[in-house]
């Protein structure tokens, strides 16, 4: 083997790898709940990630209504950063985890693969293979062209949030695209009022609402000028297909 090619197989055994890595480190178990240094506000992930809060008896003896709101997000984004160092001190342990490498898929399951034989019937294959290059030209041009639009695009979608309100719009919240709960307004006069129970659904309403207007994306480039592209991640096939002229 030549030492060009044995570098080829390592940077593709060193990219499995790290690939196996981050998948093992994604699978780890993550914090899923957090409460506030009172222990009056407690914060848990649902499966789907959804927040879901509790207010406990006693809050309005350590908090002011006025800061209620900002203690929920506080606790929202304790959990965060709890998640996101056991994220991180996990990634670390799997990064010391020997790996084996793994062995090369057969040509045959690879889309290089899929592109010979298609081109084994073909009467013209040398034209076809000349078409094939043209094809895949034009397709790295509009991804040049395009590929800041699609960010900026991306961008612009992640930063959309949707409203959500119980009855009586008592607590109102805002929703990203993720499910992240980026802002909280709470009447304080019907706080002063309210029971924790009272406070908790009514949270937890707003938010679900919030939740059920959020509208939802297939991939992250739906909705951008490389998003007709996506059909080529999630079917190989496809891209063979285009290649060929017939897609």
């Amino acid at each position: 083997m030549s030492d060009e090619a044995e570098t080829i197989y390592e940077l593709r055994d060193g990219i499995v790898r790290d690939a196996q890595t981050y998948a093992a480190a994604a699978a780890r178990p993550l914090p899923a709940t957090a409460v506030d240094d009172e222990d009056v506000v407690r914060v848990e992930l649902g499966e789907d990630g959804t927040p879901v809060v509790t207010v406990r008896d006693g809050w309005l003896a350590v908090y002011e209504p006025s800061e209620l709101s900002g203690v929920v997000l506080s606790t929202l984004a304790r959990l965060g950063e709890a998640r996101t160092e056991a994220w991180a001190t996990g990634l670390g342990e799997e990064f010391d985890a020997e790996r084996a490498n793994v062995p090369l898929p057969a040509l045959s399951d690879s889309v290089a693969g899929r592109i010979q034989a298609s081109l084994e019937d073909d009467p013209d294959a040398s034209a076809a293979v000349t078409a094939m290059l043209e094809r895949v030209l034009t397709f790295l041009d509009d991804v040049a062209e395009n590929v800041d639009a699609s960010f900026d695009a991306a961008v612009r979608r992640g930063q959309v949030t949707t409203e959500g309100a119980a009855d009586g719009r008592h607590v109102v919240v805002r929703l990203a695209p993720t499910g992240e709960l980026r802002a909280m307004e709470m009447s304080e006069r019907w706080l002063e009022a309210a029971t924790p129970g009272d406070i908790t659904r009514q949270i937890n309403a707003a938010i679900e609402e919030a939740g059920r207007q959020t509208p939802t994306s297939s991939s992250p480039l739906e909705g951008t000028p490389l998003g007709e592209y996506q059909r080529f991640v999630d079917d190989p096939d496809a891209f063979v297909r285009y290649l060929r002229g017939k897609d």
